[in-house]
């Protein structure tokens, strides 16, 4: 059948090139398979390097040199397991990180057209060292030469953990029972005034609005929409990679407190240069095992007539048993007159999401929380 594929579309019309894949299809074959049949393709396991046991949850990329940007990636099984597939042939490099755990960095491999190589990986125990990074691909709110290493190994920490979310949510390694909520608040206390809520069970997208970077680059992350009424955004997993933010924020390492010392926070804040509406706070990461755990957010700058400082959101992460990564829980404060930019999404369909908003008070928080999951196994 390999044979006969390329004979059968040599020369073919649009047309004829149709009713070949009907013909295909009649006989239990996709024009996928032809794609699977000349993917390049690295697979193998990961493990821990004493006891030889998989690691489940790590991020596996492959990369065209080592200072490129990752071509495709993938998060190890529960078993360990990874297969990740090349877009075209060529020479590449596999990286893989686990959290905690230096980066791990193969000598280059050469992928043939169709090709496939096993490629096992070792990876250390996790160690309450942090691991050290010599790059820092962020800006750094301080000039202190011997935060430099440091601020690059929490960045690397938080990066790999909101990478992994990407990747759970796009391969949808997960469905979940979700909890959307909206409050009043007391605008002192925050205390709740009144709540309604909704549930559904879908594969979760993304906690806040979809918005290229470059809009909120550009717009703020709040702006007035043509109703009157203001739309408020905040920083998901996608906007924290991108350039933009990465443009337009620096990062700084947060002072331990008595009230912090279980934790170790990565603060980043809008540079100097920055005139519209932006958001600064802090990436809280466990300090022993520097697991992103959650994001804490306020706005720089609030619309006019709002005199409530309380303005923000939070946003909390979670690893599930098959190494997936999600978003625990988000949360998001505004004025009553305000909107979220959009709520949380899934792919449910006709699923009406009825929330009835505050009437009385002057400060809402809309937001959700995962309940319960559904893990989905992985075929790799």
């Amino acid at each position: 059948m390999r044979r006969f594929l390329p004979a059968l579309f040599y020369g073919a019309t649009a047309h004829t090139t149709r009713l070949a894949r009907q013909f295909l299809r009649g006989l239990g074959i996709t024009c996928v398979a032809v794609s699977t049949l000349n993917a390049q393709i690295v697979r193998g396991r990961v493990v821990e390097r004493l006891s030889n046991s998989p690691l489940a949850g790590v991020l596996v990329e492959l990369r065209n040199n080592m200072d490129s940007l990752a071509v495709a990636n993938v998060l190890t099984t529960a078993e360990g397991l990874f297969s990740v597939r090349a877009p075209s042939p060529g020479r590449y490099f596999v990286e893989a990180k686990r959290i905690g755990v230096s980066r791990y960095r193969s000598g280059p491999l050469e992928l043939t057209t169709g090709a496939t190589i096993a490629h096992t990986i070792s990876l250390d125990p996790l160690s309450q060292l942090l691991p050290v990074v010599q790059v820092l691909s962020a800006n750094s709110c301080t000039d202190k030469p011997e935060e430099a290493t440091q601020l690059a190994a929490l960045w690397d920490e938080a990066r790999t953990a909101l990478t992994a979310t990407n990747v759970s949510l796009r391969d949808q390694l997960f469905r979940a029972r979700v909890r959307r909520f909206v409050r009043e608040l007391d605008p002192k206390s925050l205390k709740v005034r009144s709540e309604t809520q909704s549930a559904v069970s879908a594969t979760v997208t993304v906690p806040f609005a979809e918005v290229h970077p470059e809009t909120l680059s550009v717009r703020g992350y709040w702006h007035r929409r043509g109703d009157g009424r203001i739309a408020f955004f905040g920083p998901d997993p996608t906007l924290l990679l991108s350039d933009a933010f990465t443009r337009d924020h620096c990062l700084y390492v947060v002072p331990s407190t008595r009230r912090t010392r279980e934790w170790v926070g990565l603060g980043f804040a809008p540079v100097a240069a920055r005139d519209v509406p932006d958001v600064a706070g802090v990436m809280w990461l466990d300090a022993k095992t520097f697991r992103l755990a959650s994001i804490d957010f306020s706005y720089t700058v609030v619309p006019p007539a709002t005199d409530s400082a309380a303005l923000g959101g939070a946003l909390h992460f979670a690893q599930l048993a098959n190494g997936a990564w999600l978003v625990r829980s988000w949360s998001l404060r505004l004025p009553v007159e305000g909107s979220p930019g959009a709520p949380l999404s899934t792919n449910a369909a006709n699923v009406p999401w009825v929330l009835v908003r505050p009437l009385s008070g002057r400060l809402q928080e809309v937001g959700g929380e995962v309940t319960g999951e559904i893990v989905r196994p992985t075929p790799r």
